[in-house]
């Protein structure tokens, strides 16, 4: 409980300030949580799921949810709940600042010890890991934080409260100012308890310590299980077609490759059924990897999805592919995507 206590304590300031107004208008809403693992390799390699492209869409701006039918992710590390311990501003920690729900679901869950709901990775072979599929649907969104603002750094320059230019940030040649303090000035609404949105959480497999060495076909089956339980999962509990948010999901520290990551959750996507927004921001690091990504997409795996090809024929060909590219797991990490 010490490290709860202590993230509860630093970032209190942002709490009080819209809990005013949450006090004001109560939530009577409800909050429904859902849990699913993956189907085994074998399971899933021999499955045959015919269907056409869904809508895809591309933009260069941070996640933001709203409504029923739109899901946002938060790209957990092995548990939901992770940022809460520390205040780095990647998108968990702020994603949790959006809620107060989240907040107390998470406390509920630790306290209760719902291990099912706290723990997202399953193990697997190295690299790699699948995930347990966990979804929130209709939560409160008490504020929105954003994430484009921008704030002098120590020696000249920008940054924002995505990312550690904070006081203590192991980027930071010297104190910006409190996490608290840049987390309040970045809230620019405060929201009536009308605002709901949807999460999913899912954790990328993890290939650090295996840093430029080529990717591994284990490690785009362990991606593709994951994103195509979660997507599955998102799409049986809604009453439309949902739209999915998606982004460089395990392409920062987890050192996934960015390409790779960006054609497993279209091809997820289009298998279960799902709308996909692909979030490119912010769009420096990776710029251009979305397009080609897309490009080889469009032309070789959505075509075999239409027409009905098994899962493990899609996988081993595009397998193929990578090899063939000569793709290594990064060298690089700069944390894309922001809530």
């Amino acid at each position: 409980m010490d490290g709860l206590y202590k993230a509860s304590r630093v970032k209190r300031p942002l709490r009080e300030e819209i809990q005013k107004q949450i006090k004001q208008h109560p939530h009577e809403n409800e909050v429904s949580v859902k849990v699913a693992s993956p189907l085994s390799l074998d399971e899933l390699r021999s499955l045959f799921i015919q269907k056409d492209a869904p809508n895809f869409t591309y933009v260069q701006t941070p996640f933001n949810a709203s409504g029923v039918d739109e899901w946002q992710p938060n790209f957990s590390d092995t548990r939901l709940g992770c940022g809460w311990n520390h205040t780095l501003g990647g998108q968990e920690e702020l994603l949790f600042e959006h809620s107060s729900q989240l907040q107390q679901l998470y406390m509920l869950a630790k306290d209760r010890s719902m291990s099912d709901f706290l723990i997202t990775r399953q193990g697997g072979s190295p690299p790699g890991g699948v995930s347990n599929a966990i979804i929130i649907q209709n939560l409160s969104k008490d504020c929105h934080i954003d994430v484009t603002k921008e704030f002098p750094k120590p020696g000249g320059g920008k940054t924002t409260v995505y990312g550690d230019w904070f006081e203590g940030g192991p980027s930071v040649p010297g104190p910006l100012m409190s996490f608290p303090e840049l987390m309040l000035k970045s809230v620019i609404e405060v929201f009536p308890p009308s605002i709901y949105f949807n999460v999913y959480c899912m954790t990328a497999p993890s290939c650090m310590g295996f840093r430029e060495q080529p990717v591994m076909k284990s490690n785009i089956e362990d991606l593709f299980s994951t994103a195509f339980t979660s997507y599955n999962l998102i799409k049986d509990s809604s009453s439309v077609v949902p739209k999915v948010m998606g982004g460089y999901w395990g392409a920062g520290i987890f050192m996934n490759h960015p390409r790779v990551v960006v054609i497993v959750q279209l091809m997820a996507a289009q298998m279960a059924g799902v709308n996909f927004q692909f979030h490119d921001y912010p769009a420096q690091f990776y710029p251009g990897h979305y397009k080609a990504a897309k490009e080889y997409f469009d032309a070789f795996i959505s075509p075999q999805i239409t027409q009905g090809v098994s899962v493990g024929e899609i996988l081993d060909d595009f397998y193929s592919h990578v090899r063939s590219q000569g793709w290594k797991i990064s060298k690089s990490n700069p944390v894309p995507n922001a809530t």
